[in-house]
């Protein structure tokens, strides 16, 4: 028996139908911006050529569309003091290294929060001048455990995070410790998958101690690289802030773009150069939208 097949014409009104939509092409990804540190043998920032440039999310090739230096961009930034009493000792030191580095970041492109941390997280209610910060800091007193991991996660996750700074991407915090943490609830992995996520890039100047059995050298670095930063270790403070100071200046921008939309969670980055006089330290992972 044969069925009956209607056809219709033109202009023909199809009740109870529905269209279907032809495939549709995946969407573009869309350009990423990271801050990386790229410095010479000797320690100064450099620029990267961008031909010699490679760059890969997750083990997969990934393009770079330009490198570029990131001063003249706007700059939001947090100086982080420990305050527990660990640091007593060297309270002075402490509050000068800040106030010069505060005060350094400040101008037309860089406003800032002060924090003071123990094994509570203190911030001011808005970036505040270099003045402000001056006359917290000497009211400062050094008491108390260190809560590290929390105080950085805190930051990055708070006032520096993407959310409430969706016009500034390029965001630093910079911590002046020890690198010793006794009281944080978050572990080092977790602090440093909260300030990727955020994509802040985290800079540290420690007062090292003796002793080696708390290995704040290695929370430094991790703490630091993971981020695109930079870590230093000066026993009297004050001799490492103009070079910590030009490593911030002296951060760089890649705007790179993955193979395909992969969004969703931290994604593994690796930024490299054929250039062997320059060394590259990029996020170890990023969020993509």
């Amino acid at each position: 028996m044969l069925r009956r097949i209607a056809f219709f014409g033109a202009g023909v009104f199809l009740a109870g139908f529905v269209r279907i939509a032809g495939a549709q092409e995946p969407p573009s990804p869309a350009p990423i911006h990271v801050y990386a540190d790229a410095i010479d043998r000797k320690g100064a920032g450099m620029l990267p050529d961008l031909s010699m440039l490679a760059a890969y999310i997750d083990g997969k090739p990934t393009r770079v569309l330009s490198v570029q230096p990131a001063e003249s961009e706007k700059l939001l930034f947090a100086v982080m003091v420990d305050i527990s009493s660990s640091g007593r000792e060297q309270q002075k030191l402490l509050k000068d290294a800040a106030a010069k580095i505060f005060a350094a970041l400040t101008n037309q492109n860089g406003t800032g929060y002060l924090v003071l941390f123990n094994n509570q997280t203190y911030v001011t209610k808005q970036p505040v001048q270099p003045a402000e910060a001056d006359a917290i800091l000497d009211h400062a007193s050094f008491t108390g455990a260190t809560s590290l991991y929390d105080a950085v996660a805190q930051i990055a996750s708070g006032v520096l995070s993407k959310s409430q700074n969706p016009g500034t991407p390029r965001r630093v915090i910079v911590v002046l410790s020890d690198g010793k943490d006794n009281y944080s609830n978050l572990t080092l992995d977790a602090a440093e998958k909260s300030v990727q996520r955020e994509g802040v890039t985290v800079f540290m100047l420690s007062q090292l101690s003796g002793d080696a059995a708390s290995k704040p050298e290695y929370v430094i670095d991790e703490l630091t690289r993971s981020s695109g930063g930079r870590g230093m270790e000066d026993g009297m403070m004050l001799n490492k802030v103009p070079a910590l100071i030009n490593a911030i200046q002296s951060q760089i921008e890649l705007t790179i773009v993955p193979a395909q939309a992969i969004g969703g969670k931290l994604h593994s980055l690796s930024i490299k150069t054929t250039q062997k006089s320059i060394a590259i330290t990029a996020p170890a992972a990023i969020p993509i939208p």
